[in-house]
């Protein structure tokens, strides 16, 4: 089993950016208004290289063989944006708020 995990070359990475910023402003007595916005990038690389070695090691093929190595990658790029507006309005009435 030693030999097998040093034979194993599996990497994952994520690179995430994220943020976001509140602007609220009051108008009137009543009144106020908030506008929310956002960013998130993320890249991702996920890989699997799979060496003769080591399908020979586990028995997946014959002592040997050459030509049954492979690389698999898997790239994901996400940039996303939010938006989020809203007014708002409030008013006392003695014991009631609204």
């Amino acid at each position: 089993m030693q030999t097998q995990g040093a034979l194993t070359n599996i990497t994952n990475r994520v690179n995430r950016l994220i943020g976001s910023n509140i602007l609220t402003y009051k108008f009137l007595n009543d009144f106020e208004t908030s506008l929310t916005f956002g960013v998130e990038n993320r890249n991702s690389r996920q890989q699997d290289l799979t060496s003769n070695a080591f399908l020979i090691h586990v028995g997946s093929i014959a002592e040997g063989t050459t030509d049954q190595a492979s690389i698999d990658r898997s790239l994901r790029n996400v940039f996303t944006t939010t938006v989020n507006w809203n007014i708002n309005h409030s008013k006392d009435l003695g014991i009631y708020h609204f």
